[in-house]
């Protein structure tokens, strides 16, 4: 009677833990369907400057143990990352793995609610899926100036005029600043004559040649530029044809005995051509022929003749008082 007592005490508990699983099932399955069917809203609040983003949804159920939010940079939720796991009656999560993200990236969200039980969480379906596109990162404070890459040789760079561009930074128009287009670079060009040194080899006007002018003596050389002035040639001033110096002294063209207007009476420019009956420089006499002891002998007058100043000379013995003449 005693042991059958027992039985029935056990009996009776054992029906009464059935009855309470059964409840419990009933419970969770409720559970599930009620917070995948009033948890399905998530929020994103605009981004915080420059790459951080606040999370937040729309709670609907009374009964959850927690929600777990997740990111992704593709629709599909491919390589998802967890991004926070609160606590129930928490609907935002931010900081940790929603800040820092990326700039100018499009990140999607979804969050999703869960229940504890004696076997493991029970999830509820995923929520709709939001995204934000976060800003382009400040890159520069607005009204700074920057320089710019240079385009030309580097070992131009900073020689003579050649220097890099610069930039602003200007207002992209959400506050954020950019930088605007390079302007004011100046590279390698031909070098002319302004005293600048153009092609940027370290010297000023160079390579531009020189200019030439003037004949003879005159002749002149001028470079074509002097301290940043294009430059005229002026020749120098002649002077009387020496005739014997090789140099075109008059600076006509001509040179010495070539110049006949200057040396023709020159000494140094006559052609001797001895009995050819013209007198000429050098020569006493020229009566026209080469005869010897005739009163000219080699264009040199004999001793006691005398020569007239006819063309050939005529050349006469001299007279003598008491010569009988």
């Amino acid at each position: 009677m005693k042991n059958r007592g027992i039985f029935v005490v056990k009996t009776h508990i054992k029906k009464k833990l059935y009855f309470l699983n059964a409840i419990l099932a009933f419970f969770l399955v409720a559970l599930w369907f009620f917070i995948w069917f009033f948890s399905q809203t998530v929020f994103l609040n605009p981004p915080t400057p420059p790459t951080n983003v606040i999370l937040s949804w729309t709670d609907n159920s009374n009964n959850e143990d927690g929600f777990i939010a997740q990111r992704s940079t593709d629709l599909s939720f491919t390589s998802p990352t967890t991004v926070c796991d609160v606590d129930a009656n928490v609907l935002t999560c931010s900081g940790g793995l929603l800040s820092s993200l990326l700039s100018s990236t499009v990140y999607y969200f979804r969050v999703q609610a869960y229940v504890n039980s004696p076997t493991g969480p029970i999830y509820s379906a995923w929520s709709d899926i939001a995204s934000v596109t976060t800003p382009s990162l400040p890159i520069c404070t607005i009204g700074e100036i920057g320089a710019c890459s240079y385009s030309g040789s580097a070992e131009t760079l900073g020689v003579g005029v050649c220097v890099a561009g610069t930039r602003n930074c200007i207002d992209d128009g959400a506050g954020s600043g950019v930088w605007g287009t390079c302007s004011g670079e100046v590279t390698p060009s031909a070098e002319i004559c302004d005293n600048y040194d153009n092609n940027c080899d370290g010297q000023i006007d160079n390579g531009l040649g020189t200019l030439s002018c003037g004949v003879g003596a005159c002749s002149n050389t001028f470079p074509v530029c002097l301290g940043g002035v294009d430059q005229i040639c002026t020749p120098l001033s002649p002077s009387i044809e020496q005739c014997i110096d090789g140099v075109d002294n008059d600076c006509n063209g001509l040179t010495d005995c070539l110049d006949l207007l200057s040396c023709s009476a020159n000494s140094a420019c006559v052609t001797q051509i001895c009995g050819d009956g013209i007198l000429q420089i050098g020569e006493q006499c020229d009566d026209g022929n080469l005869i010897d002891d005739d009163g000219c002998s080699s264009c040199v007058v004999d001793n006691g003749y005398t020569c007239n100043s006819a063309v050939p000379n005529v050349c006469s013995p001299l007279s003598f008082c008491g010569d009988g003449t």
